[in-house]
């Protein structure tokens, strides 16, 4: 009996990436958002990103993982999230 393909494509930066986990997609997107969502603009326009100490960006993290996830979701969740965060970061995208 044949299985059912369960690999996705998924679009991470500027690659696709195929993948057997949603929770890849949803921890990336998520990642991406918070930062989005943590950029300040100074009255000129300019852009102005704070930082967060380690205890701050562990506290977002816990925050935006969904709690019923089981162990290895969750890991891989938490992976996305912050490469997605990282994208942002560095490639200034938003």
């Amino acid at each position: 009996m044949a299985r059912a393909n369960k690999w996705r494509v998924v679009q991470l930066g500027p690659h696709p990436v195929n993948t057997l986990s949603p929770m890849v997609k949803a921890g990336y997107k998520a990642g991406m958002k918070a930062f989005r969502e943590r950029i300040t603009y100074e009255a000129d326009g300019s852009k102005l990103t704070w930082m967060l100490t380690d205890r701050e960006f562990t506290a977002l993290l816990d925050q935006c993982t969904p709690a019923h996830f089981s162990e290895e979701e969750e890991s891989t969740y938490r992976a996305h999230f912050i490469l997605g965060w990282v994208w942002m970061f560095l490639c200034d995208e938003s």
